[in-house]
C-alpha cells in the first residue's frame, strides 16, 4: 500500500517485508525516516533456552519471519525487564511472612495498596504523587489488620465525604472508610469464609457449606443457599434487583452452575455449563459481551474457556477455549 501524507512524506506499507516512511526529493531520491518492522508471516518458531547464568535464565523466541528475499530470523521476545520503581516494604515484613494477595484502591487523592500476608495479617500503604515516598498507614484498626484478606474492592459511598472499600476476611465482611480505615458496616460470618467476589451493588461470599449474598454498602443479607466446597465463584449485576452468580465445586469437576438472585430469592438458571476438562474450575469471571449478553470465563488447569449464557432458555454454548500450559489459570473481570 502507498499513502501520501503531505510534505513529501510517503508511507510504503508491505504485507511481507518491513514498512517504511520515506521523504521524496526533487531528484527522486528517497530518504528513509522510519522503518516499521513486520514479523508476518511467521512460518515457524522455537524457544531457545539460555544458560541459567545468562540473562537471569530468560528464554528467547526465535521466529522465521517473512518470505523470499524479505525473509529473516528474528528474536521476537527476550523476556520482560522489570525495574524496581519504589520499594514498598513494611518494617515488620519478616514477621508478616510472604504476600498472599494485593489490591489497588483509590481515594480522592492517593492510590491505596492493600496487602495480605501468609501470617494472616493485612497492611495498607498510601502512594502519593509520582516520586513521593510510600506511607505505610500506622495504627490500623484490628478489625482491618487482624485477619487474612480474601477480597478487597471499591464500593459505593455512604455519603460524599469519603471513599469506601469492601474488605472480606476469613472471619467477616467490612465496609471500610479509606480516610481512616474505620469500619462503616460489618457482617460477621458464622463459619470461616473461603471465597469472595463483589460488584458495585453486592458482595458474594462462600464458606464450606453455604453461599451468602449481601447488599452494598449496608451489608444487609439478601439471600443464602447451600453449596458444598466451592472452588471458585463470580458475580455479575443484571440490574438493581437481580444478579447472576457462577459457581464451581471441588465435588463436581468439569461443571459450572449459574444461579440468579432476585429480591432475596435464588433460582438455578443454568444447571450445568459443561467444561472440556475433568478438573474443577480454578477461577471464574462473569462478563457482559455482545451487547450485554452474559458470558462466563473459566480458568481451569492449563486452559481458559469462554461460554455464552442464555439465561432465558437455561443453556450455554462454548465460544472459545485456549490452552495455556499445565498450571492452574486465574481469570479476573
Amino acid at each position: 500500500a502507498l499513502a501520501y501524507l503531505g510534505e513529501a512524506m510517503v508511507f510504503v506499507g508491505s504485507s511481507l517485508a518491513d514498512s517504511k516512511l520515506v521523504r521524496l526529493s526533487a531528484e527522486s531520491v528517497t530518504d528513509e525516516r522510519v522503518v516499521v518492522p513486520n514479523l508476518g508471516p511467521i512460518v515457524d518458531m522455537c524457544v531457545v533456552e539460555p544458560k541459567a547464568a545468562e540473562r537471569g535464565g530468560q528464554g528467547k523466541v526465535v521466529a522465521c519471519c517473512g518470505t523470499g528475499k524479505a525473509g529473516s530470523l528474528r528474536i521476537v521476545k527476550e523476556g520482560l525487564d522489570v525495574a524496581e520503581e519504589q520499594p514498598v516494604t513494611p518494617r515488620s515484613s519478616a514477621a508478616l511472612g510472604c504476600v498472599r494477595g494485593l489490591w489497588a484502591l483509590r481515594d480522592s487523592r492517593n492510590l491505596v495498596l492493600v496487602a495480605t500476608y501468609s501470617r494472616n495479617e493485612t497492611r495498607a500503604v498510601r502512594l502519593g504523587e509520582e516520586g513521593g515516598d510510600p506511607r505505610w498507614i500506622p495504627a490500623l484498626p484490628e478489625s482491618f489488620t487482624g485477619s487474612r484478606t480474601l477480597h478487597c474492592a471499591p464500593c459505593p459511598r455512604y455519603d460524599d465525604d469519603y471513599d469506601c472499600c469492601v474488605q472480606v476476611t476469613t472471619a467477616a465482611i467490612s465496609v471500610v472508610n479509606l480516610r481512616d480505615f474505620s469500619g462503616s458496616a460489618s457482617w460477621v460470618a458464622s463459619s470461616p469464609l473461603t471465597l469472595a467476589a463483589s460488584t458495585a451493588r453486592r458482595v458474594v461470599v462462600a464458606d464450606a457449606r453455604c453461599i451468602h449474598i449481601l447488599e452494598l454498602p449496608t451489608l444487609a443479607q439478601r439471600a443464602n443457599f447451600d453449596f458444598d466446597e466451592a472452588s471458585c465463584l463470580a458475580t455479575l449485576d443484571e440490574d438493581d434487583d437481580q444478579c447472576l452468580v457462577a459457581l464451581a465445586s471441588w465435588h463436581s469437576p468439569g461443571v459450572v452452575t449459574v444461579r440468579r438472585e432476585t429480591d432475596g430469592a435464588v433460582s438455578i438458571v443454568i444447571p450445568a455449563v459443561t467444561l472440556d476438562t475433568t478438573d474443577a474450575a480454578r477461577s471464574l469471571a462473569l462478563v457482559a459481551l455482545d451487547g450485554g449478553a452474559p458470558h462466563v470465563v473459566v480458568g481451569s488447569l492449563g486452559s481458559v474457556s469462554v461460554h455464552a449464557l442464555d439465561v432465558r432458555l437455561g443453556t450455554s454454548s462454548r465460544r472459545r477455549q485456549i490452552s495455556l500450559g499445565a498450571s492452574p489459570v486465574k481469570v479476573w473481570s
